[in-house]
């Protein structure tokens, strides 16, 4: 006597409790109403035609984002970054010694009773070689002092 086909074998798709796929498909709605257009996550890294990360977000929950722009071997060209009270502008180039050589923005609410502060910075091989900055309600101040 010949088996007897069983569930696994059968062509037809398995019975689907009509109940109990509305009740998945309300659940389903109603997250999707929840997240709207919002993808959720602490990290995204976007990817060019080849497959290699081009830009990078990351945003933690001490308050630190960043966005990223890398050159195609991973190179950390342009960033933003938001601290708490502190926004940061780097532009960086390659330099030989592998430390890149960089220009930094930044820009820092009140503290206390200090103001706000703005600045630009000039690195060398990572070592800070010149800046100018300006607290708020006060002189700006520039160094190394021209010559």
């Amino acid at each position: 006597m010949p088996d007897r086909p069983t569930a696994e074998d059968s062509d037809d798709p398995p019975r689907v409790d009509p109940v109990a796929f509305e009740r998945l498909q309300r659940e389903v709605t109603d997250l999707r109403l929840q997240i709207g257009d919002e993808v959720r996550t602490g990290r995204l890294v976007v990817v060019d035609e080849a497959g290699i990360a081009r830009a990078r977000i990351t945003a933690e929950s001490g308050g630190d984002c960043r966005f990223v722009l890398l050159d195609e071997d991973g190179f950390e060209r342009i960033s933003l970054r938001g601290l708490d009270e502190v926004g940061a502008i780097e532009v960086a180039a390659r330099s030989r010694s592998g430390e890149p050589t960089r220009a930094e923005m930044v820009a820092h609410d009140p503290s206390g009773e200090d103001g706000c502060m703005v600045g630009l910075y000039l690195f060398d091989r990572g070592n800070a070689v010149a800046g100018f900055h300006v607290f708020e309600e006060h002189q700006a101040d520039v160094w190394p002092e021209p010559s």
